[in-house]
């Protein structure tokens, strides 16, 4: 379920090429990419599957709610001195 290829796309989750790029990037120019994420509380299990509209959820009522029951952090963590006459 998770190569669909089709962004944003909810029950599989896109292709991950955006990831994939960073992570190239983040190699070739020397900087750390961190991933951390956690799971809708909700739907728990592989077969759970998120709707992917909060007005079709059962579990919660507006946006935050959704926003606070799970989701995935990214951080990039670029060395101070080694870009600084670098233009992009």
């Amino acid at each position: 379920m998770y190569s669909s290829r089709k962004p944003f796309d909810f029950n599989a989750g896109g292709s991950g090429s955006d990831l994939l790029r960073i992570q190239v990037f983040s190699e070739r120019f020397g900087f750390k990419v961190t991933f951390e994420s956690a799971r809708c509380q909700f739907i728990p299990e592989d077969a759970d599957i998120c709707s992917g509209r909060i007005t079709l959820c059962d579990h919660v009522q507006n946006e935050s709610e959704c926003l606070a029951s799970g989701g995935s952090t990214f951080c990039l963590l670029f060395p101070k001195s080694q870009y600084k006459n670098t233009v992009f």
